[in-house]
């Protein structure tokens, strides 16, 4: 490894730190292709990446951690295809932006909350059609009752009673099992989310 490298870097047992150096947020345990060891500040995970891609050629593996909690955030393997990056946050509400996210893991986040989001709508927008489509059938079926003015004629034959009578018992069998069958899917998405729940409980009682 070039020493310029690691010029700034102390080495004291297993601590080491950037002489004169600010409060940095990530510092990287990184590996030499001879076999030593050592720690590097970084201010980002960019810089983390770009300094690495700049010595490839004497780095074996690194990994970044966040300085306060510890948590790896990034892993760097020469060869190999790096990955976006560890996401060490917990989801809370979409509006809430989780603090160290890079570019692409934003984009991703922003793109899976867009299509939640979208799967949503459409599944409420298709309740809401079949709502108004079974109002309409069942508005066409009892219109042959009234008049323009919405009054029930004063002479209407006794078939045509009988006839609008089973038309509209037709309907409300057709609108019951509509309603029967969406309360079932309720309840099995009300035991989905119960489960989920319980077991969000569980990782935080083991945390």
């Amino acid at each position: 490894m070039n020493e310029d490298y690691k010029d700034n870097i102390e080495l004291n047992g297993d601590e080491a730190a950037r002489k004169d150096s600010p409060a940095y947020e990530f510092i990287g345990l990184i590996k030499t292709k001879r076999g030593d060891y050592f720690q590097h500040e970084y201010e980002d995970i960019e810089s983390f990446r770009k300094e690495l891609k700049e010595h490839i050629d004497d780095v074996e593996w690194a990994n970044l951690l966040r300085c306060d909690t510890g948590t790896v955030v990034d892993v760097f393997h020469p060869g190999e295809r790096q990955k976006i990056g560890i996401v060490d946050t917990e989801p809370k509400r979409s509006a809430v932006v989780p603090e160290g996210l890079n570019a692409h893991q934003a984009t991703l986040r922003e793109a899976a909350i867009n299509r939640f989001k979208a799967i949503k709508y459409k599944s409420y927008i298709s309740e809401q059609l079949i709502n108004i489509n079974a109002r309409m059938q069942l508005s066409s079926e009892i219109r042959n009752l009234f008049d323009e003015h919405g009054t029930p004629p004063a002479n209407a034959p006794l078939e045509d009673i009988i006839a609008e009578r089973e038309k509209t018992e037709n309907a409300i069998s057709w609108l019951e099992a509509i309603c029967l069958e969406m309360s079932n899917n309720l309840t099995r998405i009300k035991e989905i989310e119960d489960f989920a729940m319980k077991l969000m409980a569980e990782n935080l009682d083991k945390k």
